[in-house]
């Protein structure tokens, strides 16, 4: 536990704000107006606001970069990319987690409108099927299928911020006295 605390007090305060929304929505979402048309919307939701965070963050640190001060600018990138990341992961898990809600109360919804019988090894075998289709099927909705599209986008404005910032320190290397 002290772990998380550590980490959560090292991160910028634009961090904290976004993590901030982005949880209390996933709370209203998932405690309070938990309905078939949260589910279809809020984790497109909660990952766009994650995506956003990841701009912002972006965003941020580049504001903050100092082309005559490298060396002393990259503290402040490196709080961009730490808003970049960890907005992407809470809105991203956030939207795992309501999914997968969804998921066990529509199992647990068939299950009660069925006969009242002790569970067997087939229900368990369903189960772990519709899960395995929920995370890891053939749709562009899954689970896994949106994390990796995240990943993706994140990995490549990352690798687009990596050759700008090349390109500016060969230039700033060639325009140097």
């Amino acid at each position: 536990m002290d772990s998380a605390w550590s980490i959560a007090a090292s991160l910028p305060w634009i961090t904290t704000v976004f993590i901030a929304c982005i949880l209390a929505l996933w709370a209203y979402f998932f405690f309070f107006r938990f309905t078939p048309v949260v589910v279809a919307n809020a984790p497109a939701v909660l990952t766009s606001l994650g995506i956003f965070a990841t701009f912002v963050g972006v965003a941020s640190g580049l504001s903050g970069f100092d082309t005559g001060d490298v060396q002393g600018s990259i503290p402040a990138l490196l709080d961009g990319l730490k808003t970049a990341f960890w907005s992407s992961i809470v809105g991203i898990g956030g939207a795992v987690l309501i999914k997968l809600k969804h998921l066990v109360k529509a199992r647990r919804t068939d299950q009660d409108e069925a006969a009242h019988e002790s569970a067997t090894i087939d229900d368990l075998a369903d189960l772990l099927r519709e899960l395995n289709r929920v995370l890891v099927g053939d749709e562009q909705s899954t689970a896994l299928s949106r994390l990796e599209l995240s990943g993706q986008g994140t990995n490549d404005r990352l690798d687009a911020l990596k050759r700008s910032l090349d390109e500016f320190l060969a230039n700033m290397a060639e325009s140097s006295p």
